[in-house]
């Protein structure tokens, strides 16, 4: 199956498939059916990247986060917009009859890329076009209820008091605000002693949720254990999301240590043994009925054994079994 927008991509793929397969393949049109419609800018703007298979996850996504931030630089101000009247930004950009349905598809674009995580840097949009970059929010001046959501993101964290600095990191959660739930998040960390342990523990959690690297994803979900340890509450959870993060890095060993540490002090904890087996499923470590599904653990090292939550042992009527991946 071969996705390619209508146009000069579409006829090169045409060409290419032609000259491979021959008399294989019928490219005239009348083999073909229309399915389903799917927005060019859709398309045009998330680069179809290939990797070498060595690439590592971490690789990959910071790659794939550079060449979108860096498409929509250069593409999206030359996509017809329908709430330009199929005008691109940069036709439009000089005109003022244009000036504030520009700026209203710079604030979606802002709004979407904050929904869906896109790494876009839309000041930068902004910039290009020449379009004004809304200002910070200065909460000494302005009531901090009153504000719009798309207005949070550029409040001024070191003016909050610690009592409106939580409240509005709670309220930019609630919302999946996401900028300003970094913005806030942040700042509370930094002043981290006016807060509870298992508080700063969520919040450093939810920051690794929004982190896109790696690295600093495992920063956060380490602050997080750290501060559920100080308030007295099990760091389970933090580990649990760590792991397939570690997975995910070709990490063995720091799997395997994070898969040790929860079977034998957390695993008795409610939900650690269901998430656990969770996570081994969707990696494809064991099967629904919880035997090992015959593969590799997908870490990229060495083999290790590791017990399997509620897996029967083999000539046992139940309990759990020491296996390794190819076993």
């Amino acid at each position: 199956e071969l996705v390619v927008p209508q146009g000069e991509r579409l006829e090169s793929a045409r060409a290419i498939l032609t000259e491979v397969g021959g008399d294989l393949v019928k490219l005239d049109g009348a083999h073909e059916e229309v399915l389903d419609a799917v927005p060019i800018d859709s398309i045009e703007l998330f680069p179809n990247l290939h990797f070498p298979a060595h690439t590592g996850w971490s690789d990959r996504m910071h790659l794939a986060n550079e060449a979108i931030a860096k498409t929509f630089m250069e593409k999206w101000s030359q996509l017809p917009l329908a709430g330009l009247d199929n005008k691109t930004p940069q036709e439009v950009n000089d005109d003022p009859a244009y000036a504030v349905r520009l700026a209203a598809a710079l604030l979606v674009l802002e709004q979407i890329s904050e929904v869906e995580g896109w790494p876009v840097d839309v000041d930068a949009v902004r910039e290009q076009l020449g379009v004004v970059v809304p200002e910070a929010v200065d909460p000494t001046n302005e009531a901090l209820l009153e504000l719009h959501p798309h207005q949070w993101r550029r409040v001024m964290v070191e003016k909050l008091t610690d009592e409106q600095l939580f409240d509005a990191y709670r309220q930019a959660a609630v919302f999946d605000a996401r900028a300003a739930t970094r913005n806030y998040g942040t700042e509370l960390l930094k002043r981290g002693s006016e807060l509870e342990g298992g508080e700063l523990a969520e919040v450093a959690g939810r920051l690794a949720e929004l982190s896109a690297a790696g690295d600093e994803a495992l920063e956060y979900l380490r602050k997080a254990r750290q501060y559920s340890e100080q308030a007295g509450t099990s760091p389970a959870r933090w580990l649990l999301a760590e792991l397939p993060l570690r997975m995910l890095r070709g990490e063995a060993a720091e799997a395997q240590h994070l898969m040790t540490v929860l079977q034998t002090r957390h695993l008795q904890e409610p939900g650690v043994s269901e998430s656990l087996f969770r996570i081994l499923f969707q990696f494809g470590i064991v099967t629904p009925d919880g035997r090992p599904a015959g593969g590799k653990m997908p870490t990229g090292g060495p083999e290790g054994s590791a017990a399997v939550p509620g897996a029967p042992a083999a000539g046992a009527a139940g309990g759990q079994q020491l296996w390794t991946p190819d076993s």
